[in-house]
């Protein structure tokens, strides 16, 4: 689930030949966004998310948190438009193994908080894994969550390999920061997925979203596969930010897409297109 599948998320499902991977299951709906409420259309896909969410949670072996962000961790408390069936996703992780951010180190004062809410009600399940392997799985170090020194912290990426083939989930790197993404292609995936910069924020300096386009064209230019979702897209204009890393992927024989995209699917926007919709509404 990401926003172009319609809600705030990087929640991603990794299957390998022997266990279950499943990456920051949470999601979260926003309530109010240009004055507006969710639409039901919204709701509906929230819902239906949910129930996505309990099947894989279920079957996996597997849970890893990048950081502690609500979107990307599921929220202590009942949530009506979020988590709302009895499903206790914390319960259910007690009996598997749980990769998380450390609390310790390279974390903000709220995620701490947070992080170690989640250690207290996982306890022995859950393991720090701030730049350790885990056979087929290890975890970067932590990078900054955007630009440098951001008060948003730190994440961790997952750094997944089976049969030769390897896929990063990069969760919310926004890809401002060039080190971290020189990190990204000295690892040389074959897929990255990487959460883009939060453009649609207008406390947010130009300077730092140019950056992340510049950085995005390169890697679309080094890297055979890209996927660009989260912060980006929940601006109606995230088009014109990818016009340029789009061009470059092209000449190199690469590609750059939204996960909607990647999947063959519409990019859906529900938040995003909350205005519209509400007109539809009461048209």
């Amino acid at each position: 689930m990401t926003e172009s599948l319609g809600l705030r998320s990087t929640a991603c499902v990794v299957k390998f030949s022997d266990f279950q991977l499943f990456i920051d299951p949470s999601f979260s709906v926003t309530p109010k966004r240009f004055d507006l409420p969710p639409h039901n259309l919204e709701i509906a896909k929230a819902q239906e998310t949910r129930k996505t969410f309990d099947e894989e949670i279920l079957k996996s072996d597997v849970i890893s948190f990048s950081h502690y962000h609500f979107d990307h961790i599921p929220r202590f408390e009942f949530n009506p438009l979020e988590f709302n069936d009895t499903l206790d996703y914390y319960e259910i992780m007690k009996d598997k193994t749980v990769w998380a951010k450390s609390p310790d180190v390279k974390i903000n004062y709220y995620q701490k908080l947070r992080a170690e809410e989640v250690f207290r009600k996982l306890g022995k399940a859950i393991h720090k894994v701030d730049g350790k392997e885990f056979g087929k799985v290890r975890f970067s170090k932590p990078i900054f969550h955007g630009e440098e020194n951001t008060r948003q912290g730190w994440i961790l990426c997952a750094i997944c390999e089976e049969d030769g083939f390897k896929f990063i989930h990069a969760s919310d790197c926004q890809a401002i920061y060039k080190p971290s993404v020189e990190m990204l292609i000295a690892e040389k995936p074959d897929l990255l997925w990487i959460g883009g910069p939060p453009a649609y924020l207008g406390q947010v300096s130009r300077k730092f979203i140019t950056q992340a386009v510049q950085n995005l064209s390169l890697l679309a230019e080094k890297l055979p596969q890209v996927i660009v979702d989260h912060h980006l897209l929940r601006g109606g204009d995230f088009q014109d930010y990818l016009k340029v890393p789009k061009e470059t992927a092209r000449r190199n024989g690469n590609k750059i897409c939204t996960t909607a995209e990647f999947l063959g699917k519409e990019n859906n926007f529900f938040e995003t297109e909350r205005p519209k919709l509400w007109n539809q509404k009461t048209n």
